[in-house]
């Protein structure tokens, strides 16, 4: 793991099920080890916080498609995100995958495209001159 004066971190105790303290998150060390790193930007930290959810609770396409719309606001329609316009184009979905008995708790949430909304297309040029 990164040193700790880079990012705080702790070892669970005899926990079999992660118990996050106040303001942490879970993250897992192998994950660390091979380079992710929870996008830190104030809108996503929003989206979990309004739908109750931590890093671990997205699967990796989940992360991608906050961080996509997120820099379609920013570099496309040049305005901050916002929770309502995500709202419009994405909405959460808890996996119904089962392992023995129990649902399965890690990347258990999907965030997915609403099927009738469509992100307005970008206009191409046609010529390099333009």
């Amino acid at each position: 793991l990164p040193p700790q004066s880079e990012i705080k971190w702790r070892v669970p105790g005899k926990e079999t099920r992660p118990k996050p303290e106040k303001g942490e998150v879970i993250v897992f060390a192998n994950q660390v080890t091979r380079g992710f790193r929870p996008p830190k930007s104030k809108f996503f930290r929003s989206v979990l916080h309004c739908n109750k959810l931590h890093p671990q609770d997205l699967s990796a396409n989940s992360v991608l498609n906050i961080c996509h719309f997120q820099l379609f606001c920013e570099a496309y329609l040049q305005m901050k995100p916002t929770l309502g316009l995500f709202a419009e184009f994405y909405y959460c979905s808890k996996q119904t995958e089962y392992s023995g008995v129990q649902a399965l708790e890690c990347g258990g949430v999907t965030v997915q495209k609403c099927a009738k909304s469509t992100l307005p297309a970008p206009k191409l040029i046609s010529k390099v001159k333009d």
